[in-house]
């Protein structure tokens, strides 16, 4: 939650208007779309060493799902998140 805030905090300024959660960061300034994102998450995915070959972006659904489980989240708090 601090690392969302702290982002949120230091996009103040060149949020401007926007309301979308994730900004491109080069100017213009606008809100990143989906396959921008995808891209960011499949680099960094690469920089932690995963074989974006075998897990992309899309990846990170299940795998958010999976630990959720393990943590001991309710089957319905994980259904209605991913939904």
């Amino acid at each position: 939650m601090d690392a969302l805030l702290s982002y949120i905090e230091r996009t103040e300024a060149p949020r401007e208007d926007e309301t979308e959660l994730f900004l491109t960061h080069q100017r213009p300034y606008h809100a990143a779309c989906s396959s921008t994102i995808s891209r960011w998450i499949e680099s960094t995915l690469t920089l932690a060493g995963i074989d974006t070959k075998k897990f992309g972006a899309h990846s990170t659904r299940a795998a958010s799902s999976s630990a959720a489980m393990k943590a001991g989240v309710p089957v319905s708090d994980i259904l209605s998140a991913g939904g």
